[in-house]
């Protein structure tokens, strides 16, 4: 053999050992009925709301942080933290309103479709 090169080691013509029998799905216990499948997706759907609620979050916070906060410090001053609540009240406001009339946008679409 040619140096660094290694000997073909080709399984998939060999027959299999009589000890080692043909394995199986069923032989790994692998869940696969409906209720696997249910809680997979609800699981999911969890992780893809913790998502969200963490990508407003993130998203809250820069944009009110930057607007409310001039040189941070140890305390919030009164008008800061006014500003970071009407900030705050503001941003959900205005996503409840997009996200409606995003819905009504669908339904206006799937009512056109039919």
């Amino acid at each position: 053999l040619p140096v660094g090169a290694f000997p073909r080691s080709d399984t998939s013509t060999r027959a299999p050992r009589p000890d080692s029998p043909v394995r199986t799905m069923a032989d790994f216990d692998t869940p696969t009925g409906s209720g696997f499948m249910e809680g997979a997706q609800r699981e999911i759907e969890n992780e893809q709301r913790q998502a969200q609620a963490k990508a407003i979050i993130l998203a809250l916070s820069e944009k009110c942080f930057d607007k409310c906060i001039g040189t941070p410090g140890a305390k919030l001053s009164s008008g800061e933290a006014s500003c970071v609540r009407n900030c705050a009240q503001r941003y959900f406001e205005s996503q409840a309103y997009v996200a409606k009339r995003f819905m009504k946008m669908l339904q206006a679409q799937r009512s056109e479709d039919l």
